[in-house]
């Protein structure tokens, strides 16, 4: 299966499993299913997969288009995955933003080849491409500052 069909086949599961819930709830109660809860259902699950979609493109951007896409818009990244990959570099305003867990998820990072950074950029995108615009964009430690220091 494609990568690209896992979030419609996420929806799709999640669509039959509203419905199914829907129907033991109506079986239940003997009350007929209410269409906006089904509904409502319905549209949570395509924010979850419009979600999951903007992720992936997130974490698939080279790093100097993802710091230039972070700059116009702070809002489409995670700007405390910024902030703790600039602790775990030890740059000064950042050290002590964050825990043990999320410093040895930095580590795993900063240690991990090229194959095994793209299966954490899935999970942590804004994390992962810190690192990568520390290391691959001339320039870029100071514009992850600035963007780190957006409120």
């Amino acid at each position: 299966m494609t990568d690209e069909l896992r979030p419609l086949l996420a929806t799709f599961e999640t669509h039959e499993h509203a419905l199914t819930e829907a129907l033991a709830e109506e079986g239940e109660t003997g009350q007929p299913i209410r269409p906006e809860m089904y509904y409502a259902r319905d549209d949570a699950a395509v924010e979850v997969a419009r979600a999951m979609a903007a992720r992936d493109r997130e974490a698939t951007l080279s790093p100097a288009v993802w710091l230039d896409m972070a700059e116009r818009d702070p809002s489409r990244v995670n700007l405390h995955e910024v902030r703790y990959a600039l602790d775990a570099l030890r740059i000064s305003g950042f050290t002590g933003m964050a825990g043990g867990f999320i410093l040895a998820l930095c580590e795993a990072v900063i240690r991990a080849d090229t194959g095994n950074r793209q299966r954490l950029a899935r999970g942590f995108p804004s994390l992962v491409q810190a690192f990568n615009v520390y290391n691959y964009v001339p320039g870029g430690t100071a514009r992850l500052v600035a963007l780190a220091e957006y409120r």
